[in-house]
């Protein structure tokens, strides 16, 4: 895995051995976390619907419980750093998406 950034102890990560389309993990921990949530990067142009029917901010709890409003506040951080995230999609997967 490989992180994207670290803000307040919250770890958005790209894992290099994932699947498409292209998104972000958000978790507490690397390490058994409490919970975890994947939010998706949409189109690389306007973060509109990619070929996958993702657009940017979709998101999923993986595990654990958070909040709409959680959610909604991790979305508009990785939102804030979207070049950073494609820089390492990119670096691991490829531009191709």
């Amino acid at each position: 895995m490989v992180t994207v950034f670290r803000l307040g102890g919250i770890l958005y990560l790209v894992y290099t051995r994932d699947h498409r389309p292209p998104h972000v993990h958000v978790k507490p921990s690397p390490v058994r976390p409490e919970w975890e949530l994947r939010i998706y990067l949409g189109k690389r142009e306007d973060g509109s619907e990619d070929a996958y029917g993702r657009s940017l901010g979709d998101a999923e709890i993986l595990s654990g419980k958070l909040k709409a409003s959680k959610i909604e506040a991790y979305v508009e951080i990785l939102v804030a750093n979207l070049d950073q995230a494609w820089e390492i999609w990119d670096s691991i997967y490829g531009e191709d998406t």
